[in-house]
């Protein structure tokens, strides 16, 4: 992924940025502080919007999807073809996470129907 090198490289940037404008106002104190400050946020939220990116937003889409499959389970009184599955949710990792739940035991899947479990 080339989002941390991007981040690697804003980080980078700020602090050269951040020494080259001390160097330009050394007698300054609250410029230098302001600046500082100014830069590490910017910083700090470059890098919680990447992990978002990265890890928040991806977790969110599987969550929902995994949600729908749940949804329609429950809502057939039999079960439900993969295929079906697939048109229903339009979802390209229905079929992985239909395995993913199955091996949590929260489905049950057999010659490619798939059901909530019977206990």
């Amino acid at each position: 992924m080339w989002w941390p090198a991007i981040v690697r490289a804003v980080v980078a940037g700020a602090a050269y940025a951040v020494g080259a404008l001390r160097d330009l106002y050394p007698d300054e104190p609250r410029f230098k502080i302001g600046l500082s400050v100014a830069v590490g946020l910017a910083v700090l939220g470059a890098v919680f919007w990447v992990e978002y990116r990265q890890t928040v937003r991806p977790a969110l889409h599987v969550a929902r999807a995994r949600g729908a499959i749940m949804r329609q389970l429950v809502s057939s009184s039999r079960g439900v073809t993969m295929a079906t599955l697939r048109r229903g949710i339009n979802d390209p990792r229905v079929a992985r996470l239909v395995g993913v739940l199955a091996q949590e035991g929260l489905v049950e899947v057999s010659s490619g129907s798939v059901r909530l479990p019977t206990r």
